[in-house]
């Protein structure tokens, strides 16, 4: 599945943060590999980037007099005791109080002997991608497994650049707030589950924008969100080897059979809703949604309508009339059996709205309208490469990838493959047979594209032997969307109803109580060092290659970043302030 911002917890109260809205940091950009005035630049880059995130602003200042005690800094060093070996790339390192969360201190440090660092954005050794993550840690974020995201656990292309996930985690922690959507996440016999992680998907991008997890109580919130419309999707946090140990204790086996729940969208408890994901909005940056309580479910809910004759499935939910009103748009889950994906048979979704008239729309003849079509599965892990058409009922048509070809791997602007497609057909209101639509959506392996794009399985889905999902499945948005002056695109007459609460349909009958893993470490007294022999610090966001024999300079794009504070394994250590 795809995880968003993680806060690194020091109990249920707290989180580890700077308490102050600014801080100050020592740069020292001398290095081995390239010029010190390159060195300094990108990071100062990656800096001025994470300042118009949130709140909290880092100064900088270059300094070539050596480290020191009491402040922040940022340098190349060859012998940090962290450095496990030639695989380890830098680490951040952080002094707080163990008892409120609050830091003091941090430095980051990037291994200049065996790190072939570069001041090339396209290289595999981009430095920027490097420090920008580390900052992250610096200001208090934990890993993330959103693919993209700058705190993803591994290093992928276009890290130097914040995704809405890491902008979200930081206006999380220091603000501004923007909209929240909150709720408790609960199984069977109303017994809240701690660790469920829910990402909110924004029907704009089809994308993971940000996420919450939930509490011991069930609790989530999901902070610092734009205004939008999103779907929010459930799922067993994974990834617990980089992510903070608060979280360790977090189960799954919550339904029959002692088997583990699934990802699922949060969808209404009315059975003709079953299989589509209710709507959400926020708007003017003060939205605070309470959802109410939001079900883990054992099973992957598809419309029956669809399951029922998928290769010929007629979209009449499409169009709805509401007390009294034409509105128009739904998402739906789509699902492929394991055969059909190998046999690559595609579902066929029509979609007739020639019944309904423009004004019923509150429609010009004057307005740019596009029926939109997102169909999505890469943000959730469904190991699937799906070729897209969308056929307007006169005929014309687009594919996505355009050329039709399911090894065609199309890159979004930084560079990574994007295949969850995006597809925009003009209609004309004034005639029938365009105001219809046929959309084919057709499977592939991606170990068959893999056949032709070397790495493609990896570079579709990274880290997919810990976030891959066992099923075949896509979410498939289609609404009809006005174009703006500006160019961008907002949805006409979308359904949006009250949010229904889950609380009279809970599903997963074994769920039990469990709770978390609080850190209680004594607050005893220790002086800052950064001696080479000083082991009590706390190592947070180390960055490691995938394959030791990277470091030379030559290897795959993917690096595997190391685990961050508060994880506690084998190289980290905690520093310890005075009470």
């Amino acid at each position: 599945m795809a995880y968003a911002y993680t806060l690194n917890h020091q109990s249920p109260e707290s989180v580890v943060k700077w308490f102050s809205t600014n801080t100050n940091v020592f740069i020292n950009p001398s290095n081995s590999r390239i010029s010190d005035t390159d060195a300094a630049t990108i990071i100062q880059n990656s800096i001025a980037n994470w300042n118009t995130s949130s709140n909290f602003k880092i100064t900088n200042s270059i300094d070539y007099s050596g480290i020191s005690n009491g402040r922040n800094d940022i340098y190349f060093n060859s012998e940090n005791p962290f450095y496990t070996g030639s695989a380890v790339v830098g680490v951040t390192s952080m002094n707080f109080n163990t008892t409120t969360g609050e830091i003091v201190e941090a430095d980051i440090i990037i291994n200049d002997e065996q790190y072939n660092i570069s001041n090339d954005t396209e290289s595999t050794y981009y430095l920027g991608d490097v420090i920008t993550h580390e900052l992250g840690h610096f200001i208090g974020l934990a890993h993330s497994a959103v693919h993209g995201s700058t705190m993803y656990y591994k290093l992928t292309n276009g890290q130097d650049g914040l995704h809405t996930d890491d902008i979200a985690g930081a206006r999380d922690l220091y603000g501004p707030q923007k909209n929240v959507i909150h709720g408790r996440v609960m199984g069977g016999n109303s017994v809240e589950v701690f660790g469920a992680h829910i990402q909110a998907i924004s029907t704009k991008t089809g994308k993971v924008v940000a996420s919450g997890i939930s509490d011991e109580d069930g609790t989530f919130y999901i902070r610092g969100l734009d205004d939008d419309d999103y779907h929010l999707y459930t799922a067993p946090l994974e990834g617990l080897a980089v992510l903070p140990s608060y979280y360790e204790t977090r189960k799954k086996n919550f339904c029959a059979g002692n088997n583990n729940y699934r990802g699922s969208y949060f969808q209404s408890c009315r059975g003709s809703d079953e299989g589509y994901p209710q709507l959400l909005k926020t708007e003017n940056s003060a939205t605070d949604l309470d959802v109410g309580v939001v079900s883990i479910r054992c099973n992957l809910d598809v419309p029956p309508s669809y399951i029922s004759d998928k290769t010929n499935f007629m979209f009449d939910d499409f169009v709805q009339n509401i007390f009294g009103e034409t509105k128009v748009g739904r998402t739906f889950t789509g699902f492929f059996t394991k055969n059909e994906v190998l046999a690559s048979i595609a579902d066929d979704i029509s979609i007739d709205f020639s019944d309904v008239d423009f004004s019923d729309l509150g429609l010009s003849l004057s307005d740019n309208v596009y029926m939109e079509i997102k169909v999505s599965n890469q943000q959730l892990y469904s190991l699937m490469r799906n070729v897209v058409t969308v056929t307007r009922g006169d005929g014309l048509n687009l594919s996505y990838p355009s050329s039709g070809l399911f090894y065609d791997l199309p890159e979004n602007s930084e560079g990574s493959p994007d295949v969850d497609a995006v597809i925009r057909l003009p209609v004309d209101m004034t005639v029938d047979n365009r105001k219809a639509f046929t959309v084919s959506v057709t499977p592939y392996r991606i170990e068959t594209v893999g056949l032709v794009v070397p790495d493609a399985k990896e570079k579709v889905f990274p880290g997919y032997d810990y976030n891959a999902d066992s099923l075949y499945f896509y979410s498939m948005q289609a609404y009809l969307v006005k174009k703006l002056s500006n160019g961008s695109y907002v949805k006409v007459s979308p359904p949006r109803l009250e949010t229904d609460s889950n609380a009279s349909c809970l599903d997963a009958s074994s769920t039990y109580k469990i709770t978390s893993v609080s850190q209680n470490v004594d607050t005893t007294s220790s002086v800052k060092a950064k001696k080479n022999n000083d082991f009590n610090i706390a190592a947070c966001g180390s960055v490691a290659f995938m394959n030791n024999n990277d470091g030379g300079g030559s290897g795959p794009r993917t690096m595997l970043f190391g685990l961050c504070a508060l994880i506690m394994l084998t190289y980290m250590r905690f520093k310890r302030l005075n009470s």
